[in-house]
C-alpha cells in the first residue's frame, strides 16, 4: 500500500469517525432534551401535591 492509498484510507477513516460523532451528538441531545422534558413534569407534580396537601392543611387547621 502506496502513501496517497494510505492517506486515503484514513481519510475515509477520519469521515467516519465524524459522521459517528455527529450521530452520538444527536442522540445526547435528543436524551437531554427527554430528561429536561421530565424533570419539568416531576416539578409541575409536585407542586400540585404541595398545593393539594396545603389546601387539605388549612382546612383541616380551619375545623
Amino acid at each position: 500500500m502506496n502513501d496517497k492509498e494510505r492517506v486515503k484510507m484514513l481519510e475515509d477513516e477520519i469521515k467516519l469517525l465524524r459522521e459517528e460523532v455527529i450521530t452520538w451528538k444527536a442522540r445526547y441531545e435528543e436524551l437531554r432534551n427527554c430528561v429536561e422534558m421530565i424533570n419539568a413534569e416531576r416539578l409541575e407534580e409536585a407542586k400540585r401535591q404541595r398545593e393539594f396537601l396545603y389546601s387539605l392543611l388549612i382546612k383541616k387547621e380551619g375545623e
